[in-house]
């Protein structure tokens, strides 16, 4: 056997392939993980934000179409034990866990008549946050469980559509998530409008802005730098839904002043439905930015697997 020439590079080749075989599964398993707990979690609280504002204003028709003396000095009462007891409990909680030299201050935070008055607010919009879920699910609002089918209708068909969005905005670099969440979240509409009984005009009005949204968000995804993308997708989110709503109306207004046709997009009061929606969406995605300085769920640098289609190479080689 020859003797080996001392001047060629050890050969390292088993090395390295056993130490990636051993290593790659624990890591590949979990940064997949994290990562998707990541978006799941901030789709769920996108989602819910969308929903909150039209559950906060039957709330609001329920608390104030029932007002009592009661009922009013309950709500104080129960907003003034969440700014002085309830929220400086989390406050400090909050700080221990995150680091007190981790967090700035917020302009104006320690004016006490400013605290006082946010909580006082906030916490009369939870009462009536309260009352409207009370009322869902008691069945106030009708016979034979009526109350819990309303609620799942409203929570289940405005929290699916900005769901799906944003699992398919954050998926969007992999070559094997990016096609079939996008087309979940293209028929997001029909499939919400089948489920909790929309009708076919909803379920247009739904979709046609939802699809506009989708590829918009698409590009806000893509670009760099990646942690400014949310607040992208906020602002962008805004403006499609206004100018939505705007040209709608403008369609409406027309065909009813030269009498095309006897149809509509929008009734008065499901215009108004949809602006709480595109509301609540865009505060949803502008609440989720800053709790993800490094992207948000736009980002997925922490695991390769989900970014892998990106650059369409193994993450690994």
């Amino acid at each position: 056997m020859p003797a080996r020439d001392e001047s060629e590079p050890p050969d390292t080749g088993l090395r390295t392939m056993s130490s990636r075989s051993l290593e790659t599964p624990h890591r590949v398993d979990k940064s997949t993980i994290s990562a998707g707990t990541e978006i799941v979690a901030s789709a769920l609280g996108i989602a819910t934000c969308a929903l909150a504002p039209e559950l906060i204003w039957q709330g609001l028709g329920i608390f104030f179409g029932h007002a009592t003396w009661p009922n009013l000095l309950s709500a104080l009462l129960i907003a003034l034990v969440f700014v002085a007891f309830v929220e400086p409990i989390l406050g400090r909680v909050r700080g221990l866990l995150v680091g007190a030299g981790s967090r700035e201050p917020i302009a104006g935070s320690s004016d006490p008549l400013l605290l006082l008055g946010l909580g006082l607010a906030f916490g009369v919009i939870s009462v009536c946050l309260h009352d409207a879920i009370s009322a869902f699910v008691s069945g106030d609002r009708g016979p034979d469980n009526a109350g819990v089918r309303e609620a799942l209708r409203i929570a289940g068909g405005w929290a699916m559509v900005p769901f799906f969005l944003t699992i398919a905005w954050a998926t969007v670099r992999n070559r094997w998530l990016s096609i079939p969440t996008g087309v979940i979240a293209a028929l997001s509409p029909g499939i919400a409008g089948l489920l909790f009984g929309w009708s076919p005009r909803s379920i247009i009005t739904t979709a046609v802005p939802s699809l506009i949204i989708q590829f918009a968000g698409y590009r806000n995804a893509r670009q760099e730098p990646k942690n400014a993308a949310l607040n992208r997708t906020a602002t962008m989110v805004a403006a499609i839904g206004a100018v939505w709503l705007g040209l709608a109306s403008i369609a409406d207004w027309l065909v009813a002043v030269f009498r095309i046709a006897d149809i509509s997009l929008y009734s008065y009061s499901d215009l108004f439905i949809d602006a709480r929606f595109y509301a609540g969406w865009t505060l949803g995605i502008f609440l989720a930015a800053p709790r993800n300085r490094d992207g948000g769920v736009f980002a997925t640098g922490e695991c390769p697997e989900l970014d892998a289609g990106h650059s369409g190479a193994d993450p690994y080689v």
